[in-house]
């Protein structure tokens, strides 16, 4: 977590590609949280909200928003991928685990090993 929480450069955070969409949280005009989604095979790509501002609704929020953004572009369900501390969150949502693994993940300059959970909500 030290290492997320370290603040990763902007540049990892950059749009990726065409087909992807980027939501911006903010609190009296400041940032406060994002997220991006692939809409061609939707899948959501990220999602972070400051941990000052975590609690607030402003996670689920931006999920709501990236699902009728799917909902839009014709999708009929969202994939995430997540860390087990993360589950619970994307469940109360409307989430279900479809796999979890053994993943190591990359983050800046560190390597860490983490058990992962693939989750599918099917969007109405």
């Amino acid at each position: 977590m030290e290492v997320w929480e370290s603040g990763p450069s902007p540049q990892r955070y950059s749009v990726s590609e065409q087909d992807s969409a980027f939501l911006v949280a903010e609190v009296e005009s400041e940032i406060v949280g994002f997220a991006e989604v692939s809409l061609n095979d939707p899948e959501l790509d990220k999602l972070y909200v400051h941990p000052a501002n975590q609690r607030q609704g402003i996670a689920r929020t931006l999920v709501e928003a990236i699902e009728q953004r799917v909902r839009d572009h014709g999708g009929g369900s969202l994939y995430v991928e997540v860390s087990l501390n993360a589950v619970p969150f994307y469940e109360q949502t409307g989430f279900q685990r479809t796999g979890t693994y053994e993943k190591t993940v990359a983050v800046d300059t560190e390597s860490v090993e983490m058990t992962m959970v693939d989750m599918r909500n099917a969007l109405r």
